[in-house]
Protein backbone atom coordinates (compact mmCIF):
# COMPACT_ATOMS: atom_id res chain seq x y z
CA UNK A 1 0.00 0.00 0.00
CA UNK A 2 2.86 2.66 0.04
CA UNK A 3 3.71 1.51 -3.26
CA UNK A 4 0.48 2.75 -3.94
CA UNK A 5 0.79 6.07 -2.19
CA UNK A 6 4.43 6.77 -3.58
CA UNK A 7 3.44 5.90 -7.32
CA UNK A 8 -0.36 6.26 -7.63
CA UNK A 9 -1.26 8.67 -5.62
CA UNK A 10 -4.54 10.30 -7.22
CA UNK A 11 -6.08 6.07 -6.91
CA UNK A 12 -7.28 6.50 -3.58
CA UNK A 13 -8.55 9.23 -0.68
CA UNK A 14 -6.66 6.57 2.11
CA UNK A 15 -4.65 3.28 2.77
CA UNK A 16 -3.84 1.50 5.58
CA UNK A 17 -0.89 -0.61 5.13
CA UNK A 18 -0.66 -3.14 7.76
CA UNK A 19 3.03 -4.26 8.38
CA UNK A 20 4.56 -2.56 5.47
CA UNK A 21 7.62 -4.15 4.14
CA UNK A 22 9.43 -0.77 2.62
CA UNK A 23 12.82 -3.00 1.85
CA UNK A 24 11.19 -6.20 0.38
CA UNK A 25 14.47 -6.78 -1.95
CA UNK A 26 16.42 -6.24 1.94
CA UNK A 27 13.65 -8.88 3.79
CA UNK A 28 14.11 -11.71 1.02
CA UNK A 29 17.83 -11.24 1.67
CA UNK A 30 17.33 -11.72 5.32
CA UNK A 31 15.30 -14.83 4.61
CA UNK A 32 18.45 -16.17 3.50
CA UNK A 33 20.49 -15.15 6.30
CA UNK A 34 18.10 -16.29 8.89
CA UNK A 35 17.55 -19.58 7.17
CA UNK A 36 21.47 -19.96 7.45
CA UNK A 37 21.32 -19.16 10.34
CA UNK A 38 19.16 -22.55 11.39
CA UNK A 39 19.62 -24.66 8.99
CA UNK A 40 20.83 -28.04 10.14
CA UNK A 41 22.43 -29.45 7.36
CA UNK A 42 19.88 -31.60 6.77
CA UNK A 43 17.01 -29.86 4.85
CA UNK A 44 15.36 -29.24 8.45
CA UNK A 45 16.38 -26.44 11.35
CA UNK A 46 18.33 -26.97 14.55
CA UNK A 47 15.45 -24.70 16.24
CA UNK A 48 12.50 -26.55 17.96
CA UNK A 49 9.22 -25.85 19.69
CA UNK A 50 11.08 -26.86 23.19
CA UNK A 51 14.25 -24.38 22.45
CA UNK A 52 12.35 -21.09 21.08
CA UNK A 53 10.21 -21.76 24.72
CA UNK A 54 13.28 -22.35 26.76
CA UNK A 55 14.39 -18.45 24.79
CA UNK A 56 11.05 -17.31 26.00
CA UNK A 57 11.39 -18.38 29.70
CA UNK A 58 14.58 -17.34 29.67
CA UNK A 59 13.67 -13.59 28.14
CA UNK A 60 11.04 -12.83 30.55
CA UNK A 61 12.73 -13.67 33.67
CA UNK A 62 15.15 -11.32 32.26
CA UNK A 63 13.10 -8.56 30.75
CA UNK A 64 9.10 -9.86 31.85
CA UNK A 65 9.03 -6.96 34.70
CA UNK A 66 10.36 -3.89 33.00
CA UNK A 67 7.27 -1.59 34.21
CA UNK A 68 8.12 -2.99 38.00
CA UNK A 69 5.40 -5.79 37.46
CA UNK A 70 5.26 -9.60 36.52
CA UNK A 71 3.39 -8.77 33.25
CA UNK A 72 5.01 -12.02 31.72
CA UNK A 73 5.95 -9.84 28.23
CA UNK A 74 8.34 -7.85 27.40
CA UNK A 75 6.89 -4.12 27.56
CA UNK A 76 10.45 -2.20 26.29
CA UNK A 77 12.07 -5.02 23.31
CA UNK A 78 14.68 -2.59 22.68
CA UNK A 79 15.99 -1.79 26.60
CA UNK A 80 15.70 -5.42 27.03
CA UNK A 81 19.73 -6.55 27.44
CA UNK A 82 19.14 -10.57 27.32
CA UNK A 83 21.34 -12.17 25.29
CA UNK A 84 21.03 -15.93 23.51
CA UNK A 85 23.88 -16.98 26.17
CA UNK A 86 21.62 -16.75 29.16
CA UNK A 87 19.20 -19.78 28.10
CA UNK A 88 22.49 -22.33 27.30
CA UNK A 89 22.43 -25.24 29.29
CA UNK A 90 25.26 -25.60 31.86
CA UNK A 91 27.83 -28.75 31.66
CA UNK A 92 25.81 -31.91 31.63
CA UNK A 93 22.80 -30.37 31.70
CA UNK A 94 19.76 -30.98 28.74
CA UNK A 95 15.94 -29.78 28.34
CA UNK A 96 15.08 -26.25 29.28
CA UNK A 97 17.69 -24.52 27.22
CA UNK A 98 19.97 -24.22 24.33
CA UNK A 99 22.56 -26.38 22.83
CA UNK A 100 25.83 -24.68 21.52
CA UNK A 101 24.66 -24.74 18.30
CA UNK A 102 21.10 -23.70 18.92
CA UNK A 103 23.07 -20.28 20.79
CA UNK A 104 24.76 -19.45 17.74
CA UNK A 105 21.41 -19.67 15.82
CA UNK A 106 19.64 -17.15 18.09
CA UNK A 107 22.87 -14.81 17.99
CA UNK A 108 22.25 -14.46 14.27
CA UNK A 109 18.68 -14.27 14.34
CA UNK A 110 19.08 -10.80 16.67
CA UNK A 111 21.96 -9.60 14.05
CA UNK A 112 21.38 -7.54 11.28
CA UNK A 113 22.56 -8.75 7.72
CA UNK A 114 25.99 -7.79 6.95
CA UNK A 115 28.13 -8.85 4.17
CA UNK A 116 31.95 -10.12 4.51
CA UNK A 117 32.96 -6.70 5.41
CA UNK A 118 30.45 -5.67 7.68
CA UNK A 119 28.62 -3.72 6.01
CA UNK A 120 24.66 -3.86 6.68
CA UNK A 121 22.38 -5.29 4.37
CA UNK A 122 19.23 -4.91 6.42
CA UNK A 123 18.82 -3.73 9.73
CA UNK A 124 15.65 -5.21 11.39
CA UNK A 125 16.52 -8.95 12.81
CA UNK A 126 14.65 -10.62 15.45
CA UNK A 127 14.30 -9.10 19.06
CA UNK A 128 13.67 -10.53 22.34
CA UNK A 129 10.33 -11.33 22.72
CA UNK A 130 9.31 -11.99 19.22
CA UNK A 131 10.62 -16.04 20.04
CA UNK A 132 6.15 -16.80 20.63
CA UNK A 133 6.56 -16.17 16.68
CA UNK A 134 9.29 -18.54 15.24
CA UNK A 135 7.41 -21.49 14.14
CA UNK A 136 7.07 -21.54 10.71
CA UNK A 137 9.69 -18.56 10.14
CA UNK A 138 11.91 -20.36 11.99
CA UNK A 139 11.27 -23.95 12.19
CA UNK A 140 8.77 -25.86 11.06
CA UNK A 141 6.84 -28.24 13.76
CA UNK A 142 6.24 -31.30 11.76
CA UNK A 143 10.07 -30.66 10.14
CA UNK A 144 11.20 -29.50 6.70
CA UNK A 145 12.64 -25.92 5.37
CA UNK A 146 11.19 -23.03 7.30
CA UNK A 147 9.05 -20.11 6.07
CA UNK A 148 12.40 -17.77 5.67
CA UNK A 149 14.24 -20.07 3.63
CA UNK A 150 10.62 -20.40 1.42
CA UNK A 151 10.26 -16.59 0.79
CA UNK A 152 14.12 -16.44 -0.13
CA UNK A 153 13.66 -19.59 -2.72
CA UNK A 154 10.47 -18.25 -4.31
CA UNK A 155 11.36 -14.73 -4.67
CA UNK A 156 14.96 -15.40 -6.30
CA UNK A 157 13.61 -18.25 -8.72
CA UNK A 158 9.87 -16.46 -9.96
CA UNK A 159 10.16 -12.71 -9.15
CA UNK A 160 13.47 -11.20 -9.29
CA UNK A 161 14.22 -11.74 -13.03
CA UNK A 162 12.12 -11.70 -16.51
CA UNK A 163 12.55 -15.49 -16.56
CA UNK A 164 12.98 -17.98 -13.89
CA UNK A 165 16.59 -17.84 -12.18
CA UNK A 166 18.57 -21.03 -12.02
CA UNK A 167 20.42 -22.59 -9.39
CA UNK A 168 18.47 -20.62 -6.61
CA UNK A 169 19.89 -22.12 -2.76
CA UNK A 170 19.17 -19.75 0.21
CA UNK A 171 21.29 -21.55 2.30
CA UNK A 172 24.34 -20.60 -0.26
CA UNK A 173 22.99 -17.02 -0.30
CA UNK A 174 25.93 -15.32 -1.12
CA UNK A 175 25.78 -11.75 0.99
CA UNK A 176 28.83 -10.40 -1.06
CA UNK A 177 27.38 -11.02 -4.56
CA UNK A 178 24.07 -11.82 -4.41
CA UNK A 179 22.42 -8.53 -3.49
CA UNK A 180 24.55 -6.96 -6.18
CA UNK A 181 21.99 -8.71 -9.06
CA UNK A 182 19.13 -7.33 -7.28
CA UNK A 183 18.99 -3.90 -8.54
CA UNK A 184 15.90 -4.54 -10.88
CA UNK A 185 14.33 -6.42 -8.22
CA UNK A 186 14.50 -3.19 -6.05
CA UNK A 187 13.30 -0.61 -8.58
CA UNK A 188 10.06 -2.80 -9.29
CA UNK A 189 9.14 -3.77 -5.31
CA UNK A 190 11.40 -1.31 -3.04
CA UNK A 191 8.93 1.03 -1.29
CA UNK A 192 11.65 3.46 0.32
CA UNK A 193 10.81 6.62 -1.46
CA UNK A 194 9.92 9.20 0.80
CA UNK A 195 8.12 11.53 -1.26
CA UNK A 196 4.44 11.48 -0.42
CA UNK A 197 4.10 14.99 -1.30
CA UNK A 198 1.28 14.28 -4.14
CA UNK A 199 -0.40 11.81 -2.13
CA UNK A 200 -0.72 14.25 0.59
CA UNK A 201 -2.08 17.61 -1.35
CA UNK A 202 -4.98 15.64 -2.22
CA UNK A 203 -5.73 15.23 0.91
CA UNK A 204 -4.69 11.36 1.26
CA UNK A 205 -4.61 9.48 4.95
CA UNK A 206 -1.82 6.81 5.40
CA UNK A 207 -2.36 5.67 8.85
CA UNK A 208 -0.17 2.70 9.68
CA UNK A 209 0.12 -0.10 11.23
CA UNK A 210 3.22 -2.58 12.59
CA UNK A 211 4.97 -3.84 15.06
CA UNK A 212 8.63 -4.62 16.27
CA UNK A 213 8.02 -8.83 15.10
CA UNK A 214 7.54 -7.70 11.72
CA UNK A 215 11.30 -7.05 11.08
CA UNK A 216 10.38 -4.48 8.53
Amino acid sequence: MLMEAQRFPADFDGLLPIAPVYDMVGRISAGAWFAQAVSDGQGGSVLTAAAAEAVHKSVLARCGAQAGVDEGLVTDPASCDWRPEMAACATGADGACLTPRQVDAVKRLMSPVVNSTGEVLYSYPYIAGTETEWAFWNFMPAGGPSSNYMVNDQFMKYMVDPTVRRGVDPLKFNFDRDPTTLSRARQIYNATSFDLKAFKARGGKLPLVGGLYYLL
